[in-house]
Parts: C-alpha cells; structure tokens; sequence
C-alpha cells in the first residue's frame, strides 16, 4: 500500500514526544521510516519548498518538495486525486483538509500521532532484538573455521591463528604440509571390491591433502584411508572404450 506523507504535519506532531523523535527532522524521519513496517509499502515524503531537483531519497523513502509557489497540501491533494487506485493509498496526516481529500477518492488515512507511535514501536522493537549468532555457533565439535570466528570475537587471535592450530592446536610440520601419510595397518581387514576395481594392500602409505587432513580431525570423522584412494573407484584401464 502506498503511503503519501504530510512531513511537516507529522513533523509538528512529534514535538514533545517520545525521545527517539526528539528534534525530529526530515532526513532523520525518513530514516526512521525506512527501518519500520512502512518501508516495504513504498513511502512519498510530501514538503514545503524548494531543492535543486524537487527530489530526494533516504533509506529508500522519496522526498518531494513543493517547489516555488505552492505547497505540500496543495501537491497531496494532486497525488491523490491523480491516483490511478486511491483505495490502496494511505494518507498520514491530521491535517482536516489532507484527511478531506482522502475521503474524497476512498483512500485510507492515519492521524500523524498514530503513525508516529507505530514507527516509535518499531525503532524499540528493533533496538531490543537480540543479536542471532551464526549457526554453527551451536556445533560440537567446532571446524576450525568456527573456531576462527569466536577467537575473533574475544580478541583471541585471528583465522590465520586457527588455520595454523591455534592454542592446543597441532599445527602442521614442513614434512607434514607436503601431504600427511596415513598408514593402513596390517591386520586392518579389507573390504572387497570387484576385480575391476583395485584394492588398496595392507600396508601400503596413503598421502592426502593436508586441508583435507584437517577438517576431517576437526569433524571427528573417521575414514578408512583406503577409501581416499581413487584407484579402488576407477575401471580398470583396460575398460575404456578405445
């Protein structure tokens, strides 16, 4: 629903009010407006006077001015009239005369009073949500990229701390950082794979990703390491079609 604004009208009405409308100007009341329930309606801020383009927007809320020669009333009175659908108008203003012209085509309309109340309602609304943490903030245990965030949030280094390990953290040797070995044990018994398909002997050392290494530490997750062997996932050679 569209909404026209008489601003200086509802301006006027917040003297005196509540403290988040205290010396209430027209930048602040926009503002205002484009953190509230109103914004996602598309709100026209109606003024006396004159600007080099007749034309401003703040927090996505236009402002037009009058212009030379006439006034705000006179230019609510156009917009409604001119209206392809007034009934879906909303008219903030106490003005009697403003209120006339909305009756006049069907539109709807708010007393300047109300409407700042509504926006006042909002502001404090807003002001005492809590803050929602990230999601993973609840996940047991933390990936080091979790980690990252909350030693940042307590001044307790940075994500390059817990790339490295961090505090109590292993963090990774040159030899280790040309790729981890990972040993299957000999006793470890193998599942078998069909002949196509190569399987790992006992034994034999497994290099991977050092990343990988990492995350997979951090996520306990348990992989057998002959798995992270793609031989035993590819055909055979010989099974290609030429």
């Amino acid at each position: 629903m569209p909404v026209l604004v008489d601003t200086y009208n509802v301006l006027h009405a917040a003297v005196g009010t509540a403290a988040e409308l205290a010396d209430l100007d027209v930048a602040e009341l926009a503002r205002l407006i484009g953190a509230g329930r109103f914004a996602r309606d598309g709100v026209t801020l109606v003024c006396d006077g004159i600007t080099a383009t007749g034309r401003e927007r703040i927090s996505g809320v236009d402002i037009v001015y009058a212009g030379a020669g006439r006034d705000a009333d006179s230019v609510l009175e156009s917009l409604i009239a001119e209206s392809t659908a007034p009934k879906r108008l909303l008219i903030v203003s106490s003005d009697r005369r403003i209120r006339r012209a909305a009756r006049k085509r069907r539109a709807k309309s708010m007393p300047s009073d109300v409407f700042l109340r509504r926006l006042t309602a909002d502001a404090r609304a807003k002001k005492h949500r809590p803050k929602r943490d990230p999601p993973f903030v609840h996940d047991i245990p933390l990936d080091r990229f979790s980690v990252a965030w909350w030693m940042e949030q307590f001044g307790q280094g940075t994500p390059r701390d817990a790339e490295s390990g961090g505090a109590g953290r292993r963090s990774l040797s040159p030899a280790d950082r040309l790729g981890e070995t990972l040993h299957v044990p000999a006793d470890t018994p193998v599942t078998p794979a069909p002949a196509s398909k190569p399987i790992l002997p006992p034994g034999e050392q497994i290099r991977i990703d050092p990343e990988l290494a990492s995350l997979l530490r951090d996520a306990s997750i348990h992989v057998d390491p002959a798995d992270l062997d793609m031989r035993r996932w590819l055909t055979d050679r010989d099974e290609r079609p030429m």
